[in-house]
């Protein structure tokens, strides 16, 4: 509140009171501002790689992605396959269809040990095989969603601030981005650029 001289003259006189109020005020919300907008960045990204994922070209021939779902489930279900993984110390990870990190999880847990994985399908009679094509797709789609995967734990964090993280992990994103799309890639150059494309 401002109070009235006592002149008449209606100077308003600053009560430094109500000041410290209304920038306390002022304080609070621009930390639930900044708040809001830590967790807004996270899910956006999130969104924006599900929607770049559906809409590539792995997506549309429904082909290397679903190949490898479909490879893990049928390990998964099998005793001996299982057994046979275990031996060597190998864990297959399903993905969970509504995170798209979970399919990057999958991915490196087949391509780290392909040989193995083959192995395991040739002795349950399974048709499916991860061929070198395979490989060489979902190795660069790997690589594409990798720096993704380590910026959102960058600011996803709970008990430390992220907030001063956003304008470096973007800039890294769009570093990063711009190298892939650039790169002597076969299948991913334009999920690169796509995704550089929603960054800004």
């Amino acid at each position: 509140m401002a109070k009235i001289n006592e002149d008449n003259e209606k100077q308003l006189t600053p009560d430094p009171e109500q000041e410290m109020i209304e920038e306390g005020a002022h304080l609070h919300a621009l930390l639930n501002y900044l708040t809001e907008r830590v967790s807004c960045f996270a899910h956006t990204q999130l969104l924006c790689i599900k929607d770049c994922l559906q809409n590539s070209e792995f997506a549309k021939s429904g082909k290397q992605l679903g190949k490898v779902a479909k490879i893990v489930n049928s390990v998964r279900k099998s005793v001996n396959a299982t057994s046979y993984l275990q031996r060597k110390k190998i864990t297959l990870r399903a993905q969970n269809v509504t995170r798209w990190n979970s399919q990057l999880v999958m991915l490196q847990s087949v391509l780290k040990d392909h040989e193995e994985v083959n192995a395991a399908l040739t002795l349950i009679q399974s048709r499916e095989k991860i061929t070198n094509q395979d490989y060489l797709a979902l190795s660069e789609l790997v690589s594409v969603l990798l720096p993704f995967k380590e910026a959102m734990q960058q600011v996803e964090g709970e008990n430390i601030v992220t907030s001063s993280c956003i304008c470096p992990v973007v800039l890294g994103l769009l570093k990063a981005m711009e190298q892939l799309k650039n790169s002597n890639f076969h299948y991913c150059q334009k999920l690169a650029a796509n995704l550089k494309d929603s960054l800004i």
